[in-house]
């Protein structure tokens, strides 16, 4: 898949995390699961870019992906910041391992308020935006 492709990817899981909130009942568990994942595909998109492979086991780790970004001078340190920041809110509920399977605190989702949810999809589209623009840009940053 092309890096625009897993970006464009990455804004649809967006969209339907939105798409999720809005519903009458929503599932706070769905909408955020669709913020990680767009999250990640637009992460995964920049890094796609410039053929920078990563390692299968932590492909999930908004953490992880970032760092990669990072360390091959792909991103602004501004850039950085901004979805080092996004990936935290997203992953307010902890690791992948723990957000996937939250034996801890098994009711965590269901106690999030709308506002709650909406704030880490809408940092899921901030980090979209910034992929997008690291995708369209022929800029090196190392």
């Amino acid at each position: 898949m092309s890096a625009e492709q897993w970006v464009k990817w990455g804004g649809k899981y967006v969209q339907n995390g939105f798409r999720e909130v809005s519903q009458p009942d929503p599932s706070p568990f769905v909408a955020i699961e669709n913020a990680w994942i767009g999250a990640e595909d637009s992460l995964k998109g920049v890094l796609v870019k410039d053929s920078i492979n990563w390692d299968n086991r932590r492909a999930h780790d908004l953490q992880y992906l970032i760092g990669l970004i990072d360390s091959n001078g792909l991103a602004t340190g501004s850039q950085i910041s901004q979805l080092q920041a996004g990936a935290i809110t997203i992953m307010t509920s902890g690791s992948y391992t723990s957000y996937k399977y939250p034996e801890t605190d098994p009711t965590f989702y269901e106690s999030l308020t709308v506002d709650e949810v909406t704030k880490r999809i809408n940092c899921s589209r901030d980090i979209n935006t910034i992929c997008f623009t690291l995708v369209s840009s022929a800029v090196s940053y190392s």
